[in-house]
């Protein structure tokens, strides 16, 4: 139902855990997910969530201190970057 209502939602979505349970196999098979953890905890209750949450959070931490990457351009098709490359050039 949201991937109707937004088609990017799945973007977002995050399985936390891989209960076991044949249902919950196969709603991530048709989501197309995989579970960030492999336990097996058969709880319910956001057991699996509360585990990943962690990790999530670690990630994104690591994600927001890392530098952006920079684009590499092509020489073919940027001006600015062909002039570049010629400065860099050693002269002959």
């Amino acid at each position: 139902m949201a991937q109707r209502i937004a088609f990017r939602a799945p973007d977002w979505w995050l399985a936390g855990h891989d209960s076991g349970e044949p249902a919950q196999a196969k709603a991530l098979d048709r989501m197309a997910l995989e579970p960030l953890l492999g336990h097996g905890l058969k709880t319910g209750e956001g057991t699996g969530a509360l585990l990943a949450l962690p990790l999530v959070q670690a990630a994104a931490a690591l994600s927001a201190e890392l530098p952006e990457r920079t684009t590499v351009t092509d020489p073919a098709t940027d001006p600015a970057a062909e002039a570049e490359a010629a400065e860099a050039e050693p002269a002959q």
